[in-house]
C-alpha cells in the first residue's frame, strides 16, 4: 500500500531489507535525524495482522481470478497417465550449479505482452508477477512486473529492476535497471530510495545524500500509518551511527509485535548486543533467543518459523524441529515441501523417528513440482522430479489416488511461495 509522504511530497511505501542500514557514508546532522515523539503513536494491545496472512489472502484471490493453480482430483486412469508423463519429462541432470549457469541478458524493450497481461490493472499485474517470482517462475514474472512498472507502479518498478540486475550478469548495474530503480524511487518506493543512497554509485554524492534524506523523511511519514514497520526500519537506519536511537526504535517496534523487529531483537541477543546481518544458530540454547523467534513465528511469519526449525535442530531436538517444519508447510513455505517429503520417505537420517509415509512423500513432492518453476534451483527441481517418480513406483494405484486427494486438499487451502527479502515490498 502506497502512502502520502508528507515531508517529501511523494507516495511512499516501506519495504523490508535483509541488510542493515548504514548512515555512515553520508552523515546528516543529529538535529536533522531527531524524530518528534508525537509522530509515532503508542502501541495498541492487539498484535499486528500477520504479514503472511494479508499477502496470502490477496494473492489467493488474485490467482483465482486470472490463473488457477489448482486442478481436479485425478481418477485412477488419469493417475496412471500422470506418472507416465512425469517419468517421460525427467530432464538430464545438469552438471553445472544453478548459480553458475549462463544467464540471458534481458532486453526489456523487446518484451511483448499477451492479452492476459493487457487486461490487468497495474496492481494486478504486480501481484501476479511478484507471486510468479516467489515461485521461481522468473521469466514469466518479468513480463508482468515490467508491464506494471511501465504503468508507474512503484513496487513493480523496483522488483523489475532487481530481476534485471540478477539476470544480466554482464554489467554491475545495467542501465535498464538504473532506469527502473530511479523511476521507483521517484514514485515513492522507499526500498528504491535506500538503494540509490546506499548503492547508486552512478549518481553524484549530492544526489545520493538527497535520496538519503528523502528515505529518512519517508520513514517518518510512514510511521503515522504503520508504526511497527516504520520504527523497525528507523532502528536499522540509525543502527551504525546512533546505536542508542537504533535500540530505542527497535524496542518501540517490538511493542507492536512486528515480526521482523522481533527477529532483529533475537539476532542482537545472539550477538550480545552486536547487530547481526544474517541468521545464526549461535545462542540456540538461550531460552530468551528461542522465545523471541517463537513470538515472531506465532502469526505464521515464514522466516521466523524456519529460524525456529534451525534453532531446534541446533539443539538436537529434531522432534520439535519436525513440528516447526510442518508449521512452515502449513504457512505456505515452498522450500519446506521437499524437505518434508524426504523426511516421510525416511531419507533424512535425523528424522527416522517419523513414521514412513510414501503417500505423503509423493504428495509433498508433487506440491513442490506443481507450484515451483525451474528458473531458479534447476538442479533441485530435477531432483524432486526424480524423487517423485521413484516414490510413485512404490505405490499401488489406490495409494496414488489417495496421494492425489491429499494434494487437492492442500491446494484448496494453501498457496505456496518462497518468502525472500523482496516479498514484503
Amino acid at each position: 500500500m502506497l502512502i502520502l509522504a508528507k515531508h517529501v511530497g511523494v507516495l511512499s511505501r516501506v519495504v523490508f531489507l535483509g541488510i542493515a542500514i548504514s548512515a555512515q557514508s553520508f552523515p546528516l546532522s543529529a538535529a536533522l535525524l531527531d524524530i518528534p515523539g508525537n509522530i509515532i503513536p503508542d502501541p495498541v494491545t492487539e498484535t499486528t495482522e500477520s504479514v503472511k496472512a494479508k499477502a496470502t489472502a490477496e494473492l489467493v484471490k488474485e490467482v483465482n481470478q486470472h490463473k488457477s493453480v489448482t486442478k481436479n482430483a485425478e481418477d485412477k486412469d488419469a493417475g496412471k497417465n500422470k506418472e507416465a508423463d512425469r517419468k517421460a519429462d525427467i530432464k538430464a541432470s545438469n552438471n553445472a550449479d544453478d548459480d553458475s549457469q549462463t544467464v540471458k541478458i534481458i532486453v526489456a524493450d523487446e518484451q511483448t505482452y499477451d492479452y492476459d497481461i493487457e487486461s490487468m490493472s497495474a496492481d494486478q499485474a504486480y501481484k501476479k508477477g511478484r507471486l510468479l517470482r516467489a515461485q521461481f517462475k522468473n521469466s514469466d514474472a518479468r513480463a508482468y512486473l515490467r508491464y506494471a512498472a511501465d504503468k508507474k507502479h512503484a513496487d513493480a518498478a523496483f522488483l523489475y529492476a532487481v530481476e534485471l540486475m540478477k539476470y544480466n550478469a554482464t554489467v554491475r548495474t545495467p542501465a535498464e535497471s538504473r532506469k527502473y530503480i530511479e523511476l521507483s524511487a521517484k514514485l515513492g518506493n522507499l526500498h528504491a530510495m535506500r538503494y540509490l543512497y546506499k548503492r547508486g554509485d552512478w549518481l553524484r554524492p549530492k544526489d545520493r545524500n538527497t535520496w538519503k534524506k528523502r528515505y529518512h523523511d519517508g520513514l517518518i511519514a510512514f510511521a503515522g500509518q504503520n508504526p511497527g514497520e516504520a520504527t523497525y526500519l528507523l532502528s536499522l537506519f540509525f543502527q551504525n551511527r546512533f546505536p542508542d536511537k537504533s535500540d530505542y526504535y527497535l524496542r518501540r517496534s517490538v511493542k507492536y509485535n512486528y515480526p521482523l523487529a522481533l527477529m532483529e531483537k533475537a539476532r542482537r541477543q545472539q550477538g550480545s548486543g552486536t547487530p547481526q546481518l544474517k541468521f545464526s544458530t549461535d545462542g540456540s540454547r538461550d531460552p530468551d533467543v528461542l522465545r523471541t523467534y517463537k513470538q515472531a513465528a506465532s502469526e505464521g511469519f515464514i522466516p521466523a518459523i524456519k529460524a525456529c526449525v534451525e534453532l531446534y535442530e541446533a539443539r538436537d531436538d529434531f522432534q520439535e524441529a519436525f513440528k516447526w517444519r510442518l508449521k512452515a508447510v502449513e504457512a505456505g513455505d515452498l522450500t519446506s515441501l521437499f524437505a518434508v517429503a524426504k523426511i516421510y520417505s525416511h531419507e533424512a537420517a535425523s528424522y527416522q523417528f517419523v513414521d514412513k509415509d510414501l503417500i505423503k512423500a509423493r504428495a509433498f513432492s508433487e506440491l513442490y513440482l506443481d507450484f515451483a518453476g525451474d528458473d531458479r534451483f534447476t538442479k533441485l527441481h530435477q531432483m524432486v522430479e526424480q524423487f517423485f517418480v521413484d516414490v510413485t513406483e512404490q505405490l499401488t494405484p489406490p495409494e496414488v489416488i489417495e496421494a492425489n486427494a491429499f494434494v487437492t486438499d492442500y491446494k484448496e487451502k494453501t498457496l505456496f511461495y518462497n518468502h525472500d527479502i523482496y516479498w514484503d515490498l
